[in-house]
């Protein structure tokens, strides 16, 4: 059904909190085996032309011709360690810790669901409303 925005942007801050807990938790073995995933995936052989054709038809479309992408991607995650990861996140995502860290929410409301004046705004928290 239809849902509040703020309740939406409440679930992002939840998968940003989240997603840090979960890095900082994981073991560096834990780490190493997603990586080594995500290269197999990556490395990982076309199975048909019609995805082969998808694949290049979406790089001369996009104007990229970045053919060699998913090498490209394996190359970097060789060399990706899991405090360097760490680091990024805090340096660009975390909103607690990176020192430019920007976010836009756009809310959309729906003509279906309760709008809060600018009073209900300035009186009750975003947490209040998105309920």
């Amino acid at each position: 059904g239809e849902s509040n925005p703020m309740y939406a942007t409440l679930h992002i801050n939840k998968f940003i909190d989240k997603m840090q807990q979960r890095l900082v938790d994981m073991t560096n073995e834990q780490f190493n085996n997603r990586v080594q995933s995500l290269i197999k995936q990556y490395q990982e052989r076309v199975k048909n032309i019609y995805t082969e054709t998808m694949r290049y038809s979406g790089e001369v479309k996009s104007g990229t011709y970045e053919f060699a992408l998913n090498d490209k991607k394996v190359k970097e995650l060789q060399t990706v360690a899991k405090e360097e990861l760490l680091e990024f996140w805090n340096k660009y995502v975390n909103p607690s810790t990176a020192p430019a860290y920007t976010r836009i929410d756009v809310q959309m409301w729906s003509t279906k669901i309760w709008k809060p004046s600018v009073s209900n705004v300035k009186t009750y928290s975003a947490k209040t409303l998105a309920l």
